[in-house]
């Protein structure tokens, strides 16, 4: 399926907030645009929906949810669910689904001079970060990734203040550049590392991940039409229902089969409650149909 793939017509970081009945402006985090799944997924929808022009805008997912409070975004992807679910009770979005899921790693130099690797949870990780006060370079303060990184501290009960703790304006793909030239440690998304591997373990290798706290679960939602006059309701439904479908779903299989060689990405969307809310209610509706009919010939 995603052999020859080809650059989609996509305006990477090139916001333009016109609109028409054939385009989609998707807002999407970087931790999801820095990965090799989200063009072979846009792709596939784009053969299904060949006149569809998808304008992209990659963005820290907190500024996603600017662009969809502000109009300017059709549908966001975005990767931090207590701030994403707060868009969706201010009802700035109508659908929020999660589709799929990777996990957060702690990254450091190969050598392991604190013995990360022999710790048995992320607290244990973090304090040792702390105990020895080790340089560690953080994200843009727009993203999800950095939300994590913060909740993560918290549940070490440890707050990061010393002077080689620092706090940047990059990417979490800049973050993790960063870390290998200085010989520093990070948290990232695995997947983020995976797709520039070959470009960063030769001083930077994961150190830590796995466990219930890292996982990193990327949510599809639609922008409600009181956001702005030129929300395109009807192509970022589409979307959100092609990425919760199995076709949508298999991609991300593929993409770990085929692309990455490794099972990064969770397929997710049948762990997603409203879904499966939404499906039990159809399964229902079915199963009285199909009694309704057994009853009329029974009672022919």
């Amino acid at each position: 399926m995603l052999a020859g793939v080809i650059l989609l017509s996509l305006l990477l970081a090139s916001p333009v907030y016109a609109t028409d009945k054939n385009t989609l402006r998707i807002a999407a985090s970087r931790s999801i645009v820095n990965t090799a799944v989200l063009e072979p997924l846009l792709q596939d929808f784009n053969t299904l929906y060949p006149d569809v022009r998808i304008q992209l805008d990659s963005v820290g997912s907190l500024q996603a949810h600017d662009l969809a409070r502000e109009g300017k975004a059709d549908l966001a992807l975005t990767h931090y669910p207590p701030e994403d679910e707060r868009l969706f009770e201010e009802g700035v979005v109508t659908k929020r689904s999660q589709f799929m899921y990777s996990e957060f790693a702690v990254f450091g130099p190969p050598g392991d001079e604190l013995g990360l690797l022999q710790e048995p949870d992320i607290k244990g990780v973090l304090r040792k970060l702390a105990k020895h006060k080790a340089p560690f370079i953080v994200p843009s303060p727009h993203g999800g990734t950095y939300l994590k990184i913060g909740e993560l501290w918290a549940i070490a009960t440890v707050i990061p203040d010393w002077d080689w703790y620092e706090n940047t304006d990059t990417t979490p793909l800049g973050t993790l550049r960063l870390a290998a030239e200085q010989g520093a440690y990070a948290i990232a998304d695995i997947a983020t590392y995976i797709n520039k591997q070959d470009e960063l373990s030769e001083n930077l290798v994961p150190l830590y991940q796995g466990g219930y706290e890292l996982r990193n679960v990327f949510s599809v939602m639609v922008v409600n039409p009181k956001q702005g006059n030129d929300i395109n309701v009807e192509l970022a439904n589409k979307l959100h229902d092609y990425l919760v479908s199995d076709r949508g779903q298999e991609v991300i299989n593929v993409v770990n089969r085929e692309v990455l060689k490794t099972p990064v990405f969770v397929a997710a969307a049948h762990l997603d409650p409203g879904l499966l809310a939404e499906k039990t209610r159809k399964d229902l509706v079915e199963a009285n149909r199909q009694f309704l009919i057994l009853v009329l010939f029974t009672g022919l």
